[in-house]
C-alpha cells in the first residue's frame, strides 16, 4: 500500500488521534498545571518541528512528515505504559524542588519508548512502500 494514496484528511485524523492518545497518557501523570501545559506544548512543538523540518529542509511529502510525527508521538504514549509510578515521582519531585539533573526519567522508560518507536517505524515501512 502507498502512504501517498491515503487522503490527507485521513492522515490528519490519525495524527489527531495520536496526539489525543499522547495527551491522555501523559497529562494525568503530571503534578502541576504548568507541567500539564508543557506536555501539550511539547506535542504541538513536535508537530511543527517535524513538519517544518521534514517538508522544508528535507523535502518530505506532507503525509510522510505527518506519519513520522504520529509514529513518534504514539511511541511516547505506548512507551510510557507500565512506568506511571516513576513518571509521577519525577513530576512530583520537579514540582517540589524544580528541575534537576538528578531527577530524570528512568533508563528503562527511555529504552521502552525507543523500542516502541523503532517497532512502529518498521511496521510503517512494512505497511507502506513509500513510508
Amino acid at each position: 500500500m502507498q502512504l501517498s494514496s491515503i487522503p490527507l484528511a485521513v492522515v490528519i485524523i490519525v495524527v489527531v488521534l495520536a496526539v489525543a492518545l499522547f495527551v491522555r497518557v501523559w497529562v494525568p501523570l503530571m503534578d502541576t498545571k504548568e507541567q500539564k501545559v508543557k506536555i501539550g506544548v511539547a506535542a504541538a512543538a513536535g508537530l511543527v518541528a517535524i513538519n517544518v523540518g521534514g517538508v522544508v529542509k528535507f523535502g518530505w511529502p506532507l503525509k510522510t512528515a505527518l506519519a513520522y510525527y504520529a509514529v513518534i508521538i504514539v511511541a511516547f504514549a505506548i512507551g510510557a505504559l507500565g512506568h506511571s509510578t516513576s513518571i509521577r515521582a519525577v513530576a512530583s519531585r520537579e514540582a517540589a524542588e524544580g528541575p534537576s539533573k538528578d531527577n530524570q526519567m528512568s533508563g528503562l522508560l527511555i529504552i521502552q519508548i525507543f523500542a516502541v518507536m523503532v517497532a512502529l517505524f518498521f511496521l510503517g515501512g512494512w505497511l507502506f512502500e513509500d513510508f
